[in-house]
Formats: structure tokens, C-alpha cells, sequence
């Protein structure tokens, strides 16, 4: 037996095998029954094509098939022998108008070579299998998009189409990633770190042919904002877009001087983060899990907190009352704070106060002043405080409480003016000392009447008058409260200070006493030798006094207060008897008083 092998025009033909009976004789045997080989080839799609063949001996397959290729035109290969075998993936791609052709043979046991029909594959413009995005990502230090997939299921894939989303809802491609095992691609282009994008991707075989597009996957874009009113950071972020029949949860993420940490988890997209400091940078990013492995990561977003500065302190150093009965207000205050305005408070009774003057912050130089000229301190202890309104317009700090000082003077029998007062409370440090200064008549005495140590004594006097018995009889009195030195401990005002504050002024006018002798005694014993009359606390003016004897006839006048009548007339001493006396005077307040009556002289 033998078989024939001839090349047409680079294709190849091969003719079925033959015995030549009758041309040779040698071959004397009858041959088996025989089928001709029919070779069929598919193409699967997916990078194969599928060879199939039928047996050659009915009823037997024993031989080898060896497959035969020619591709590109006039390359024939043996692409593969195999016992017993009727059927072979090949993985050749054909593409455009090109062709593979194939033909199997087989040698059987008796010389005999069998051949095929030819089988062609022709030009593939199957697509390759559907690419899916695993996740898009942003690179936190550049902003750009990251994107990875799988490579599918086609073997026949050579790259990847990548694409970006276009604000009119198609899609652009950006880029090809050549090589099946290439799943991964940074855009170099991407402007990710300032909104979020949208990519898909489509897979390319060795023809140019293309598998459908993807569905798109979107990068979440993270921003923050600071509230300074609320003294936190918003941090917002779009949802992944992706995921089709998965949740994703979200963890918040926070990066302040180079360290991380774990905020919050969260299935929304949205988070608000307290407890910052001023000015401190925060740089918050998201990561995005599906629950099964895949993650996403936003861009990453820096911000300052910027936080409404509340006062550290508003002190009232100072709480006074001046001649006027008006009340002065001092308080220092925090020029560091973000104020708008401040309220200064009164009060009668330390619980409910009511504003009666606001300053605005403008007109503020870490310390305020202020005069309240309808205050009463001169009936009653008044409470006074500072409330700090801030930028956001919240009551944000309320000073310390502080009272004027109440003095009260009361007249006492015993020529004696009894004073009591209140303790001034709201110093800082404590009252080292009250001093109580008194004014006789018109005129303020330059030291203390009295000084009194809190500790030890009380918060009153009994002023002993009687050495200005001979004076009108008006006192007139105020304490001095003097704060034991302290060293500032706050931002305004000198290093070290003692303050004052000052009571109100009271007046008293003690018993005014006129005491005329009905008796006296001119002789010359040094005891009760004149006549006068005893004035206490009385400062008479116009004072007229005129003695009379018992005709009527004026014997004695003076006009000087402090002037006595001696027993005598025109300095002779007159005798023994009872005389008239008349006494008139005015008093300061503009009363005249006048007096007479009878005193007896006795030799």
C-alpha cells in the first residue's frame, strides 16, 4: 500500500489512501472495510477551536492521528500525534481574512496512511469574554484613579480597553493594557482627588475583537468642612458605585501627623468628627468593603479645624461705688476669644439679673469698663456679672459674681454711730483689710477711722463721736475693701495687682442736744461760775443770747456761742436773783430756734 502527498498553490492536498491491487501484485490482501476521515473544526470563542475527526477501520481505532496545521500560508506543521484520539483543542487565533487549514492522518498496521478532508478555520470575530472591574481606587499621595479586574475567561485575550466616563453619560476610552495577566491600571491622568470618576472596561483579543463593556465602577470622593460654632469637621463622600448586590460598608479613616486611626464604620456617607484642636491638620480618607474581599479607597482630603476660640476667662477685678452713688465695673477679658459682644448683668438678689449694657467686642481692649449710673447702691447690695456672647452667638462664658459693698449707719444714744457692712466677695484672692474712713461735717479725714482684719473681726464699728460734741453733729462715713496682692493669672492687666473696691456713703446726724442751767454760781470757785448754754452736736449760726433782770433791763448780750455771762454787769458783780434769759440760733438746715426762761444766780 502506499499514499501519495502533493502541494497545490500552498495549500495542501492530501488524497485518500489507495491499494494498488491490480498495478502491484505483491499486494495480495483484501483490505478492511474503511470509512474516509472527516475533520470539523469550531470555533469556541474563547481562544480555541475545537478538531474533531471519526475512525478510519470500522469497528477499530488503533493507530496514531497526527494533526497537521498550515498557518500563516505554506507553514504546515505537525501539531500534535495522539493514540487513539479523535478530537484537539488548538489555540491559533486567524484573523481578518486569513485561513488555517487541517489535516489529520493515520498510519495503520498494515502501511496503509490514511488522510482527512481539510478542515479551514476562518478569520475570528468572536468576541472575548465579558471583563468585569473588580474595585477603582484613588492613590491617597497623587489623586489618581487605580483600577483592577479579572481576566475573564477567554484565553485568547490580549489586552484590556480601559474606560473613563464622559459628563454626557457615554463612555471614552483613555487607554489599552496589552498582556491577559495585566489587571491592574493608575490613570496618570486622573483628576480623582478632586471628584469622583467613573471607569469600565472592555477585554481585547489578538483580531481587535472586543467584549462588551463592563459595568462602571465610580471612586468615592471624600470632602470635610469645619464648623467652628459646633467645633467639629463634616466629613461627606459619595457611595461606591459598583457592586451590584452588595452593601458596602465604609470606614472612616484619619491621619493627623502621620498616624492613622479608625474613626468610625458606617453604612452611610457621612460622619462628623468632634474633639479636635485648632488649627490641627486632619486628612480623612474612606475605605469601601464589599464584605467579601474587594475594597475601594477615596482620595484623601486634608483639612484645619477651625474652631471658635472661647474665653478662657472674663473676671470681674473690680466692683465700686462711687460719691455719686453710681457703681463702677471693671472686668478683664480674653482678647484671644472670639467675642461679639459682652452683657453686663445686675442683680438684687444674686439669682435672676438683667442686662443693662452691651459692649460690643470692637470697643474692648482685654479689659472693660463701665459706669451704671442707675444703679441704688446707696439702699441695697447689688450683684453684677459679665456674659461673654460669642462669634456664634452663644452665651459662652459667664464671669465671676461680684457685690458692691452695703454700709449702713445707725445712731446710738451713747453718742455713738454703730456701722455694719457686707463682705465683698469675688476676688481671686481674699480682703486683707476694711478700712472705714469718716467725714465730720464738711471735711473727710485723710486716715482710717477704724481698720478691721475679716479674720479676726466683724464687719462693723461703734464710732465714739463724743469729741465732736461741739460740732454740727453730721458724719458721714464709707469702707474700703483692700484685696490681699496676687500675681495675675491672666493675660490682661498688670503682673501683680491688690485691688479696692468702695462701699456706698452714709450720713447720720446725731441727737442734736441743747441743755440750758437753771442754776450758777459767780464765785470765782471754778465750779459752775458762768452761765451758757450746753450744746451737743448743734453748730448754731446767727446765735443770739440776751439776759434780762427782773425790770426788763438788758444786762447781758453776745452773739458769740462760746461766750458765758459771768454774774456781772458793766463788771460789777450783780446780786443774788433770778434774771430772764433769752437764746436764739439758726441751724444749718435753716431752723430758728428760740429759748427762754429763768436761771437763778447764787452768791
Amino acid at each position: 500500500m502506499i499514499f501519495t502527498i502533493l502541494y497545490f498553490s500552498q495549500a495542501l492536498i492530501l488524497y485518500l489512501p489507495h491499494c494498488l491491487i491490480h498495478k502491484y501484485p505483491t499486494c495480495t490482501n483484501v483490505s478492511d472495510t474503511l470509512s474516509t476521515i472527516y475533520l470539523s473544526v469550531t470555533n469556541l470563542a474563547s481562544g480555541y477551536s475545537q478538531l474533531d475527526w471519526n475512525s478510519v477501520l470500522t469497528g477499530t481505532n488503533n493507530g496514531w492521528y497526527t494533526l497537521y496545521r498550515e498557518y500563516p500560508a505554506g507553514n504546515i506543521i505537525a501539531v500534535i500525534t495522539v493514540p487513539n484520539g479523535f478530537t484537539f483543542s488548538d489555540t491559533v487565533n486567524v484573523c481578518k481574512n486569513d485561513t488555517a487549514k487541517y489535516i489529520v492522518t493515520l498510519a495503520d498496521s498494515s502501511g496503509c496512511l490514511h488522510s482527512s478532508s481539510v478542515a479551514i478555520l476562518t478569520n475570528d470575530i468572536l468576541q472575548p469574554g465579558l471583563t468585569t472591574v473588580d474595585s477603582v481606587s484613588v492613590d491617597p499621595s497623587l489623586g489618581n484613579a487605580m483600577i483592577s479586574w479579572t481576566n475573564g475567561n477567554s484565553i485568547d485575550v490580549s489586552g484590556y480597553i480601559i474606560y473613563l466616563s464622559n459628563p454626557s453619560g457615554g463612555w471614552d476610552s483613555i487607554t489599552t493594557v496589552y498582556g491577559i495577566n495585566n489587571t491592574y491600571y493608575l490613570n496618570s491622568g486622573s483628576t480623582a482627588g478632586s471628584g469622583s470618576e467613573s471607569y469600565s472596561i472592555a477585554a481585547i483579543d489578538a483580531c481587535g475583537n472586543t467584549s462588551p463593556i463592563s459595568q462602571g465602577h465610580s471612586t468615592m470622593f471624600v470632602m470635610a468642612s469645619s464648623d467652628r460654632c459646633s467645633a467639629t469637621i463634616s466629613v461627606t463622600w459619595n457611595g461606591y458605585n459598583g457592586w451590584n448586590g452588595f452593601t458596602p460598608t465604609y470606614s472612616v479613616y484619619c491621619t493627623v501627623n502621620g498616624n492613622d486611626s479608625l474613626l468610625n464604620v458606617t453604612s452611610g456617607t457621612s460622619f462628623v468628627h468632634s474633639g479636635l484642636t485648632q488649627n490641627q491638620v486632619y486628612c480623612y480618607y474612606i475605605r469601601a468593603s464589599d464584605g467579601y474581599g474587594r475594597t475601594s479607597t477615596s482620595n484623601r482630603y486634608c483639612i484645619a479645624a477651625d474652631i471658635i476660640q472661647l474665653p478662657s476667662f472674663t473676671y470681674l477685678n473690680n466692683i465700686t461705688v462711687q460719691t455719686d452713688g453710681s457703681v463702677f465695673i471693671s472686668c478683664y477679658t480674653d482678647s484671644s476669644a472670639d467675642v461679639d459682644y459682652y452683657k453686663v448683668q445686675r442683680s438684687e438678689d444674686s439669682i435672676f439679673f438683667e442686662t443693662i449694657k452691651t459692649i460690643d467686642d470692637q470697643a474692648v481692649n482685654s479689659r472693660i469698663t463701665f459706669t451704671d449710673k442707675t444703679a441704688s447702691a446707696t439702699d441695697a447690695i447689688i450683684y453684677y456679672r459679665v456674659v461673654v456672647v460669642d462669634s456664634c452667638g452663644t452665651e459662652s462664658f459667664i464671669s465671676n459674681v461680684a457685690k458692691t459693698i452695703y454700709l449702713r449707719a445707725e445712731v446710738k444714744s451713747d453718742i455713738r454711730n454703730l456701722l455694719v457692712w457686707n463682705q465683698y466677695r469675688s476676688w481671686i484672692s481674699p480682703v486683707s483689710l476694711y478700712n472705714v474712713y469718716r467725714k465730720v461735717n464738711d471735711a473727710w479725714e485723710l486716715s482710717p477711722v477704724n481698720t478691721k482684719i475679716p479674720q479676726y473681726d466683724p464687719d462693723s464699728i461703734n464710732d465714739d463721736v463724743y469729741p465732736f460734741i461741739d460740732r454740727r453733729g453730721n458724719f458721714c462715713y464709707y469702707v474700703q475693701a483692700v484685696q490681699s496682692p496676687v500675681t495675675n493669672p491672666y493675660s490682661s492687666g498688670p503682673a501683680q495687682f491688690s485691688e479696692t473696691s468702695l462701699s456706698n456713703i452714709v450720713c447720720v446726724d446725731q441727737f442734736q442736744k441743747l441743755l440750758i442751767p437753771n442754776t450758777f454760781t459767780p464765785n470765782g470757785d471754778g465750779v459752775n461760775d458762768f452761765f451758757m448754754p450746753d450744746r451737743a452736736f448743734i453748730d448754731a449760726g446767727d446765735y443770739l443770747l440776751i439776759i434780762y433782770n427782773r425790770y426788763g433791763q438788758e444786762i447781758f448780750s453776745t452773739s458769740n456761742p462760746d461766750e458765758a455771762w459771768d454774774g456781772s454787769f458793766r463788771t460789777r458783780q450783780i446780786q443774788s436773783g433770778a434774771y430772764v434769759y433769752y437764746i436764739r440760733f439758726k441751724l444749718t438746715n435753716g431752723d430758728i430756734i428760740e429759748k427762754s426762761g429763768t436761771v437763778t444766780l447764787l452768791r
